[in-house]
């Protein structure tokens, strides 16, 4: 008999999204009969049965908050059904309105299902409590996490933090991939031109955006050829942070140019186009970050932390010049002008390798079969 899985999330749109009918529609091509329980996706959906929940249609307002907390329920409402008929459940990531956020997972456990987790922030980037109740929203992560049948993690650092941390027994646990993004007609970047670099997605401080702008800036003072494309949104929250980057950037400077507004899937060939290196100098980062992963999915070289490395990255890889672990503005400065005399046919050529094998070991037929057997193994389906 046909395995039966609910994947549900309230990710929409952007990296978590894709993800999320990525391995959705891989793991019902792995034998699997999908219901997909999310907000509207902006990709396309190829599983047995899709469910939308409600979503607010107009940004900004006290409407849009109450509709967005509202999301949790209307997920919990709608779960309850099939995860009672003894289908088990994948949650893709907590969403980060808690308390909440919670009642989707207390009312998949209520149903005797057993439920899994692909973990892909151990805590949010940006907390939505307020500051003197950061303890009391780590604690509840910590506590949503115990509840979980199994949960996939990206990588060793965060299988060991869910241990240590949070107090799962580790063989709840199966450390596996992210998955590629690959973004079709990108157009390669010429060898004769001044080198131009990619900051893309969410705009936040642990990216090191204000440092990789001050780096950028000396180097072009020294005369170094190196341009700075920025794509992405700031967070709410990280609108201060954003105003002090802005502060920064040279006006008028046509070596740097900024689209900080949300990048539609449909704009990533003309963003990822002549794109010599994705620089992502990430700190105090232990996800899987999905901007490498698309980087290194499509064969562009990174300049980047071992936080934001791949797992088809080697330390010692071509494909990437590595930043020293703080990050700051000499480190980034030092790694640029590294990858600059790098010759160009050997930055392309280690940087189609390392796509090859991120296709063997994080392609979505392999991870998918992976989340199936991980499950499988912990009881997921009576044999």
């Amino acid at each position: 008999m046909m395995a039966r899985l609910v994947v549900a999330t309230l990710a929409k749109g952007s990296g978590m999204g894709r993800f999320s009918v990525e391995l959705a529609n891989a793991i019902e091509q792995a034998g699997a009969e999908v219901l997909f329980i999310a907000p509207e996706q902006e990709h396309r959906l190829a599983v047995s049965q899709v469910e939308r929940t409600i979503w607010p249609t107009r940004r900004g307002g006290l409407l849009q908050k109450i509709i967005l907390a509202s999301v949790s329920l209307d997920l919990a409402r709608r779960i309850v059904r099939p995860c009672g008929g003894d289908a088990p459940m994948l949650m893709i990531a907590i969403a980060p309105t808690l308390p909440i956020s919670l009642v989707p997972i207390i009312v998949a456990k209520l149903t005797r299902a057993k439920i899994a987790l692909s973990l892909h922030d151990f805590y949010p980037h940006s907390y939505r409590f307020p500051k003197r109740f950061a303890g009391l929203e780590r604690a509840l992560y910590r506590w949503a996490y115990r509840r979980f049948d199994a949960i996939m993690t990206n990588n060793e650092q965060q299988t060991g933090r869910l241990i240590a941390e949070a107090g799962v027994p580790a063989p709840r646990i199966a450390t596996l991939y992210h998955g590629v993004f690959t973004v079709p007609d990108i157009q390669p970047a010429a060898a004769d031109d001044e080198t131009n670099l990619l900051i893309f997605g969410s705009l936040r401080p642990n990216k090191q955006v204000l440092e990789s702008i001050k780096a950028v800036v000396a180097l072009r003072a020294r005369g170094v050829k190196v341009r700075l494309h920025i794509a992405g949104a700031p967070r709410r929250e990280d609108a201060a942070y954003w105003q002090s980057c802005l502060a920064v950037l040279p006006a008028d400077d046509a070596a740097f140019h900024v689209e900080a507004r949300f990048i539609d899937e449909a704009e990533l060939p003309s963003i990822l186009s002549g794109v010599h290196a994705f620089l992502c100098p990430y700190s105090a980062f232990d996800s899987q970050s999905g901007v490498s992963m698309m980087a290194v999915s499509n064969g562009v070289p990174m300049i980047a932390t071992l936080a934001a490395r791949p797992p088809s990255l080697r330390e010692t890889d071509e494909s990437w010049v590595q930043v020293a672990p703080e990050g700051d503005v000499a480190a980034i400065s030092t790694a640029i002008e590294a990858f600059i005399a790098m010759p160009f046919a050997q930055r392309l050529a280690a940087a189609e390798a390392a796509r090859g094998r991120l296709q063997d070991e994080a392609g979505w037929p392999r991870l998918a079969r992976l989340y199936l057997e991980a499950m499988q193994a912990r009881g997921f389906w009576k044999k």
